[in-house]
């Protein structure tokens, strides 16, 4: 689906992040999974970003108002992403 319809992708895993709030009030990550989880869908939404050919400045600008949001570090693979 990712090279077929990225935008469909970027925002299904856009949409997948921000639940970040609700799982991790809900779940106990000691494990890392959940953790690993979100840090996956943030290199997806990279490349699915890439794909639907979004400059690198508006994915850098979706991507820091993602980060923005982000008060329990699930998203920080963004930053990690961006930063290659």
């Amino acid at each position: 689906m990712l090279q077929r319809f990225p935008g469909e992708a970027m925002a299904l895993f856009g949409a997948f992040l921000e639940l970040d709030r609700v799982v991790f009030e809900r779940v106990d990550d000691d494990g890392g999974y959940v953790g690993g989880a979100f840090e996956l869908a943030c290199r997806l939404w990279l490349t699915a970003a890439a794909a639907a050919g979004l400059s690198a400045a508006e994915i850098a600008g979706r991507a820091s108002a993602m980060l923005s949001a982000d008060n329990y570090g699930a998203r920080a693979a963004l930053e990690n992403g961006l930063m290659r």
